[in-house]
């Protein structure tokens, strides 16, 4: 047979083997009660489901509705039953699942219906179920259950909403079929999803997507009826989109797409209106026209759904309806007063926290009236510019990822669910696609809690989130074999986002591994399932990122070498070394080669993705990204690149800035280029000029071993986003900042404590220009920033450290590098925003170093003296406090002036000039 025997010797061995004392199901039988309506779907949906994992279909038969008609039979019957008699621990939308062995029964059961589904979602991530097929051996299958089965489940809350977003803005379910739309809101409800959320066209997106495979109006249709099939709730997402509703062509127009909108739907339960983003008008306006089109839906379509609002109005403006801007603070206080009106609680049930709400969520419980129950709308999806920005991020990570990557973090909204849950009635998730797939399950397992009778019993909160997630990995990433291998990972990649910065960390490497262990162990079929595919590309991006950061790390480390070893009189034979040097670093091309970033307002073709990379290295890893890339566009339509058809790469096609400059070799390479034509008419300007622009360099770079800082001139440096180098023995970064603390995973989501490190936009077009001429150094890419009124910019250090630090008959410097309009700017749909920054004044221990200061139009560094006066406190710290002339007008697009870095020397050094 020859050539047949090459597949069977590749072929890993995989024996599929019951557990000890297991009972096997194989040839069970699926028995439901035809007197409710929806079991008949339900045994459907748990027989298809079944098949799909074990290749064993089981039979359904209707017609026996309770255990004590069974008995005697050969195979196990499964039986799908709503029951009045149920254990007191088991709530209306909980379930129990019971085995009776002698009976050979396995019964499903809960008071309602929908109780029975999240019942069979349970089973199904209960049941040992697997299958295998090869070359070498024939079909194995697997489905055994414990013969001690007994759960008694009900969920913490009772809202467990997911916003499923089908829009052109998103980067996949534009390009969902109504089956995979209809398998996606399944995946949910298996494991406890009890709502979905839509959102209507004609709000602020395109009318239509050229990936739709359905018209907008039928998705909803669709999707509607499904929900209505499956017992979930459905809500809809659905702004004040008009400016003017007191026009009556303006209201004649709203009541049309009203009427368009609502007549869509087979069933709604929420109408949920949010007051910002998009919104923002006063809320006496907001709260009026609510009362209207609630009254609109009641009337003529949906008379008992609930109507819920959120006020968000932390942006200060609105572009989407051109209305001026407002004070976020005084905003939300007539908000709250409004809803104590008897007015506003004649037709409102509920209030939404949202992004840009600017209070913490306890806050607002306290000022919303007990009457409305609290329904949290938190930003799963997005990484930066949101509610919740990825905390610790090293910038490489940013720009090469943006705000709508994929973006596993239970471990942070693990933590959030326990801190915010608790005055909530349960969350409706904003999402914009499935690259947050993970957190929607991380929502839904948070918020469903633990077991009353079960493994899950009196569990702390990531107990319970490891055990979803090792279900999530059996039963959806489709792995049961690997599952708590695939759960490390899943937990792994967020690691690698919160170790540090990337080059002192093999976070990255020990995540690759776990994924490539995964990887090996995979079967053919397993490369269909796009959750793991997505995983994979993580994990094999972020290994991309770390390999061309550490070459780009080489090449500028080579060339900073060769000008320190010419010292300041440099030749141009030098300046030819430093660029020989920085080829040489790479194995297979000079960096002379343009990086080919694919900028969408500048091409408008596709990128160029064929490159001969620095080594084989990442030329493998590329490849491999590629691939990846292109099975997910046709397993789901992910839009991974606009080569894709996305919308722009801060709409998720983030795989376009994959080879974004991370380093400082663009720059490096700029200036020695613009100092070799220099030293042509100036030998001594050039050779100044030179150094002068590669000082950030050996700050930031760590090169404190240059004639520059010989004597110990510097006492701390603080690059913000980076790390604090020469004198971090003196104060680590927390404790320098204010609130001078260290912050855990997950403290503090929305930085109403602290400033948050913002990094370099890579998604506006200007800005990713500069970046790919070398005009920002690396610390200039991220920095400290407000998003709130109250937030306070502080730096302080122990004063007597500092003194002993000063050489006698020397003085003190405080250094800082100011973001500049070159660089501070927003990206992707930001950019409509503006930004802005408010002004500020630095005082040290209440002496005033400088006086009220706008953004500097290029980023500026200023090394001011510090008077003796100054270096004397009560409360023995060294105290810089950055303080805005107007308080109450900072918001994220008007932060307080923002700071790269900080550092404290004992004479003056020389001040750089950021060329953008």
């Amino acid at each position: 047979m020859g050539w047949l025997d090459v597949p069977k010797d590749a072929a890993k061995p995989v024996s599929l083997v019951a557990e000890a004392g297991s009972l096997s199901l194989l040839n069970a039988s699926i028995v439901y009660d035809p007197s409710q309506s929806r079991l008949k779907t339900y045994a459907g949906i748990l027989q298809e489901e079944v098949y799909k994992r074990c290749r064993s279909r089981w039979p359904i038969v209707p017609g026996v509705s309770a255990e004590g008609h069974l008995g005697g039979q050969e195979s196990y019957m499964v039986v799908l039953s709503v029951v009045d008699e149920i254990p007191e621990v088991v709530s209306r939308e909980g379930f129990q699942i019971k085995l009776n062995a002698a009976m050979r029964v396995v019964t499903l059961s809960s008071p309602s219906e929908r109780g029975v589904l999240f019942a069979i979602g349970r089973f199904l991530r209960t049941v040992k179920i697997d299958m295998h097929e090869a070359y070498a051996s024939p079909l194995q299958q697997l489905c055994t259950i414990s013969p001690d089965l007994y759960i008694c489940s009900s969920p913490d809350h009772p809202m467990r909403m997911h916003q499923i977003a089908f829009r052109p803005k998103t980067n996949s379910y534009d390009h969902f079929t109504v089956e995979q739309m209809k398998q996606e809101l399944l995946d949910l409800a298996l494991f406890g999803t009890n709502g979905i959320e839509m959102l209507p066209p004609g709000i602020d997106d395109s009318p239509q997507s050229p990936h739709f495979k359905v018209e907008w109006l039928v998705m909803i249709r669709e999707a509607s009826s499904w929900c209505n099939d499956l017992d979930l709730d459905v809500s809809i997402w659905y702004p004040l989109f008009f400016k003017d509703y007191k026009d009556a062509d303006t209201l004649k127009k709203a009541k049309k797409h009203w009427n368009d909108i609502f007549s869509s739907f087979k069933r709604l339960d929420h109408l949920f209106v949010p007051g910002g983003d998009p919104g923002g008008r006063h809320p006496s306006d907001l709260f009026e026209v609510l009362e209207m089109k609630a009254a609109y839906m009641k009337k003529y379509h949906f008379p008992r759904a609930k109507v819920w609002v959120s006020s968000q109005f932390g942006l200060g403006t609105s572009v989407d309806i051109g209305l001026a801007w407002w004070d976020i603070v005084k905003q939300e206080e007539d908000f709250f007063a409004l809803l104590k009106t008897d007015k506003v609680k004649s037709f409102l049930h509920g209030v939404v926290y949202s992004p840009w709400s600017s209070c913490h969520i306890d806050k607002f419980r306290e000022s919303v009236p007990a009457l409305f129950p609290i329904r949290n709308y938190p930003d799963i999806c997005h990484t930066a510019s949101c509610q919740n920005p990825v905390d610790g991020w090293d910038v490489a990570f940013f720009v090469t990822n943006l705000r709508e990557t994929i973006n596993p973090r239970p471990s942070t909204f693990a933590r959030v669910i326990k801190d915010q849950s608790k005055y909530t009635i349960g969350s409706g998730c904003y999402s914009e696609g499935v690259s947050d797939d993970v957190n929607k399950y991380v929502w839904s397992i948070g918020l469903w809690g633990g077991d009353a009778i079960g493994p899950v019993v009196g569990a702390e909160h990531m107990d319970i989130l490891k055990f979803g997630l090792t279900q999530y990995a059996s039963l959806l990433v489709g792995l049961p074999r690997l599952a708590s291998l695939v759960e490390e990972g899943i937990m792994a990649l967020e690691r690698n986002w919160h170790s540090g910065p990337i080059l002192l960390t093999n976070q990255i490497e020990r995540t690759f591994q776990i994924w490539k262990e995964v990887e090996e162990n995979l079967a053919p079929r397993h490369m269909h399932n796009w959750r793991l595919n997505m995983c994979l590309f993580r994990a094999y991006y972020d290994m991309f990122i770390k390999k061309r950061l550490l070459e780009e790390d080489g090449a500028s480390n080579a060339a900073l070498k060769v000008i320190m070893s010419c010292g300041k009189n440099l030749t141009m034979s030098c300046i030819n070394k430093a660029l020989a040097a920085i080829d040489k670093a790479y194995e297979s091309e000079s960096l002379a080669t343009t990086f080919p970033t694919s900028i969408s307002k500048l091409n408008g073709g596709p990128p160029n993705v064929v490159r001969v990379t620095e080594t084989a290295t990442v030329g493998f890893l590329y490849a491999r990204l590629q691939t990846l890339a292109g099975m997910l566009y046709e397993q789901i339509g992910l839009q991974l690149s606009i080569e894709y058809g996305s919308q722009h790469r801060a709409r998720g096609s983030f795989f376009d800035c994959a080879w974004t400059p991370l380093g400082d070799t663009q720059y490096i390479k700029r200036l020695i280029e613009e100092t070799r034509e220099k030293m042509e008419s100036n030998k001594k300007a050039a050779s100044s000029y030179l150094w002068t622009n590669i000082e950030p360099l050996l700050l930031s770079g760590g090169h404190a071993t240059s004639d520059l800082y010989k004597g110990g001139n510097m006492i701390w440096h603080g690059s913000f986003g980076e790390r604090v180098f020469t004198g971090s023995d003196i104060a680590t970064l927390p404790d320098v900042i204010f609130p001078h603390k260290k912050f855990e995973l997950g403290d503090d989501p929305n930085f109403f404590q602290r400033p948050l490190v913002e990094q370099i936009a890579s998604d506006n077009d200007n800005i990713l220009n500069g970046l790919e001429r070398g005009s920002v150094p690396r610390s200039y890419r991220s920095w400290l920033v407000t998003m709130w009124p109250h937030i306070e910019v502080k730096f302080r250090f122990p004063l007597v450290t500092v003194l002993e630090k000063i050489p006698s008959n020397d003085k003190l410097f405080v250094r800082l590098t100011y973001v500049g309009k070159d660089i501070i700017d927003l990206g992707g749909d930001w950019q409509e925003l503006g930004r802005s920054t408010e002004d500020a004044k630095l005082v040290c221990n209440g002496v005033k170093l400088h006086d009220y200061m706008s953004t500097p139009k290029t980023t500026t560094v200023l090394e001011i003296e510090v008077p003796t006066e100054a270096l004397s406190s009560s409360s023995g710290f060294l105290t810089f406090e950055l303080l805005p002339r107007d308080a109450i007008k900072m918001r994220y697009t008007n932060p307080l002036l923002p700071i790269a870095e900080l550092a404290l020397l004992t004479k003056v050094g020389h001040p750089i000039s950021s060329k953008f």
